[in-house]
């Protein structure tokens, strides 16, 4: 079995999957795209265990991408070529696209573990390629479609703090460009100021790709924050879970935790949020659907 992995999240999901179908994580072959980014690099090592991956190094964007991807196959072109079952961590990723193309037509099994809650609205692209999804997601194939669902399913935590408290768990939306840093702040200050009679910690969980300067004046509005090696589901499980309140906008660990909780209030935020493209914003919009079938409430503090 091959996989090409490219989050600690997709990682976390593929060695579940390796799990479930009883195979030795030590007879498959492991591709992991390392991004450059540092934050992202140390959550990948604290997912091994004992793992022994392949790491190719592919930025995000930059005129050497391309040649990057070229010597990527051209590398690896025999074990490419020669195994038989394949997974996949992103169907969008430009990585993948074409493995996906030539798995179809060589006949070979194909996986795809989640990476999120795009695939609620990818979904719509494999409904013609046979193939398994492993995911925790509410996916349920319609007549016609060839593709089969394998449940991944969550573990509640078991050990909890002892305190109350408010936890959001931050996503780089400001850096992507979907809401304004003085507008993200905002809201950070909002929350603080609705839940603080009744609590008196603000946990702010920060994602990999979150600015320093951000996260410092995050800090300055009062809340503890915390840059983690791993996800925020597994720091969780191996230590204790944060419980009172947990907010977001639209991140797949809020949903996770949910699953995996006793006893929290769990909102999303919508608030000051602009996202231009339209294919985004619908794959938020089926984000909240889902949140929303998960009991999870909107908040809006404006």
């Amino acid at each position: 079995m091959l996989a090409i992995i490219e989050s600690p999240y997709q990682l976390q999901n593929a060695l579940s999957l390796f799990k479930h179908l009883n195979i030795d994580k030590s007879e498959c072959v492991v591709f992991i795209r390392d991004n450059g980014n540092e934050t992202q690099r140390k959550q990948f090592d604290s997912h091994l265990d004992g793992l022994k991956p392949k790491f190719f190094y592919l930025p995000a964007r930059g005129i050497t991408k391309i040649p990057l991807i070229i010597y990527f196959y051209l590398r690896y072109i025999l074990s490419l070529c020669t195994e038989k079952e394949m997974v996949f961590g992103d169907a969008r990723s430009i990585v993948c696209r074409l493995l996906i193309k030539v798995s179809k037509y060589l006949n070979r099994k194909v996986y795809f573990v989640d990476d999120g809650l795009y695939l609620i609205s990818y979904v719509n692209k494999l409904r013609s390629v046979p193939c398994f999804l492993y995911t925790s997601l509410p996916i349920v194939p319609f007549d016609g479609d060839v593709f089969s669902v394998i449940n991944n399913e969550i573990e509640l935590f078991e050990y909890y703090e002892e305190k109350s408290s408010v936890s959001f768990i931050g996503q780089h939306l400001v850096e992507l460009g979907f809401i304004n840093n003085e507008d993200y702040l905002k809201v950070l200050e909002n929350i603080k100021e609705n839940f603080e009679p009744q609590y008196k910690q603000f946990n702010y969980y920060a994602h990999r790709s979150e600015s320093e300067v951000k996260l410092s004046k995050i800090k300055l509005l009062g809340y503890r924050v915390f840059r983690l090696n791993c996800s925020i589901e597994q720091y969780f499980y191996k230590g204790r879970a944060s419980k009172g309140v947990f907010i977001s906008y639209y991140s797949t660990a809020l949903l996770n935790i949910s699953s995996a909780h006793k006893n929290s209030d769990f909102y999303f935020c919508v608030d000051y949020l602009d996202v231009k493209d339209e294919t985004v914003s619908d794959s938020i919009k089926l984000s909240y659907e889902v949140f929303n079938r998960a009991g999870i409430k909107e908040l809006s503090l404006i």
